[in-house]
């Protein structure tokens, strides 16, 4: 019986870590495409804005008065530039932080596992200990006693044949 409840808490505990683990994965992979895909948004948006910083350029140049203003786009430009970068660098560490997440969350699972397969096997030894050995030995007492009263008592004279000793009354631990 204590074997079929700790196979199907085990299995439940399993369940629940599988369960958990394909969501963090899940989770993961969610993080993961996002990230790639602000990282090719920021390639492309880098890719324009340095494109347009050269035509800017090339317009300042050919139009002198209009430089100055052509400067402050391309700073702006600039600007927008190392705010998705921080944007990017800001997801690459969020995704960091998540699968360190997700590995301390496997670690508990992991310790809470063991820890309830340790303490089914510390109750297991304290049943055996404490209440199956105890009852044997009071059985095996009473029938002593009973066996020296009918004895002594006359009733009968008790001779132990092997088929008193049945598989039934022994107990298995």
């Amino acid at each position: 019986m204590l074997d079929t409840l700790l196979v199907v808490f085990v299995g439940l505990v399993s369940l629940a870590f599988l369960i958990q683990s394909i969501a963090m994965w899940r989770a993961f992979q969610a993080v993961q495409a996002t990230a790639e895909r602000l990282s090719a948004q920021s390639e492309i948006i880098h890719k324009d804005v340095q494109e347009i910083a050269t035509r800017l350029k090339a317009a300042a140049d050919g139009l002198q008065p209009l430089g100055r203003m052509a400067e402050d786009v391309s700073a702006c430009l600039r600007d927008l530039t190392s705010v998705v970068g921080a944007r990017v660098t800001d997801m690459d560490d969020f995704l960091r932080e998540m699968t360190r997440v997700g590995r301390e969350q496997a670690s508990k699972v992991d310790y809470v596992v063991s820890d309830t397969v340790k303490k089914f096997e510390d109750t297991t030894d304290i049943i055996k200990r404490d209440i199956i050995r105890p009852a044997i030995e009071i059985s095996a007492f009473i029938k002593a006693i009973k066996s020296g009263l009918e004895y002594l008592f006359g009733r009968r004279t008790r001779e132990v044949g092997a088929e008193e000793f049945s598989d039934e009354d022994q107990f298995q631990y």
